[in-house]
């Protein structure tokens, strides 16, 4: 849980001397990725990331009206069409582990046919090391959140949760820890730990290219039929209490943190 003693955080702004203003200094090294998704989309543009990382992606088979929608802090994106995809490609994400990924998701409707719907997919359709999905009424897996490593090798890991009182109209955070090999990998929804088992290996690696939103840019079986907002990558093991703190931020921030007045500066 998190601390009970405040933690007292002043903010210095106005002053000539406070330079340096710079989106990236905002984020550890730890962070690989910081997706705010405050860009304009449009068909082959930029989504950008706010870390040093620099593992910006590209929006495919999106267009303005993808964009600018209301997220959960902020302005989110939609995908609209069974192609529809944030693609990050490079192999910044490539991570074998430990990682954490931290990220909004509210979905909207069941798929075309049914099916289950990914946050995210790391790999293709042959093998993915990395995918998160959520199952729509369709498959009889409403609301059920699983984490997939490994997909489809001898290595193959999976574990899920069933949200209860799962809703269309609802926005969840959806949090994954992995650790290193004979750790625990550990769901989180909505700031609590709600499952956990041991996992013995690493996460492959060689799949360079992450997909937001879908399985790739052609399956209208695998893509999130909603909305997205906030994602962050780490490549460390995040604390529950960090994971909490992440959740509440954004959840009901005058209720997380309690603003001063306003002082002169000495």
């Amino acid at each position: 849980s998190l601390a009970v003693t405040p933690t007292t955080i002043y903010l210095d702004y106005g002053a000539p001397s406070l330079v340096g203003q710079s989106p990236t200094q905002a984020w550890s090294n730890e962070h690989v990725g910081v997706w705010h998704f405050e860009d304009m989309v449009t068909d082959g543009g930029t989504i950008h990331d706010s870390s040093e990382a620099g593992n910006h992606g590209t929006a495919r088979n999106m267009d303005q009206s993808n964009g600018g929608v209301t997220g959960r802090a902020g302005l989110g994106v939609s995908f609209t069409k069974g192609s529809s995809a944030i693609e990050i490609a490079g192999g910044g994400l490539d991570l074998p582990g430990p990682l954490t990924f931290e990220g909004w998701g509210r979905m909207t409707g069941p798929l075309l046919g049914g099916g289950f719907q990914r946050l995210f997919h790391k790999g293709n359709s042959m093998a993915a090391p990395l995918l998160l999905w959520v199952g729509d009424p369709t498959t009889g897996l409403f609301g059920q959140y699983t984490l997939g490593i490994n997909q489809l090798t001898a290595t193959q890991f999976e574990l899920g949760y069933q949200i209860p009182g799962f809703s269309y109209s609802d926005w969840h955070h959806y949090a994954v820890v992995v650790g290193n090999p004979g750790d625990d990998v550990v769901l989180f929804v909505d700031g609590v730990r709600v499952a956990s088992n041991t996992y013995n290996n690493l996460v492959n690696t060689g799949y360079t290219t992450l997909y937001f939103g879908n399985q790739d840019t052609s399956g209208i079986d695998a893509h999130w039929d909603g909305f997205i907002d906030e994602f962050r990558f780490s490549n460390v093991a995040r604390s529950d209490a960090w994971v909490e703190a992440g959740w509440r931020t954004i959840d009901d921030p005058l209720a997380f943190a309690e603003v001063g007045t306003e002082q002169s500066l000495p």
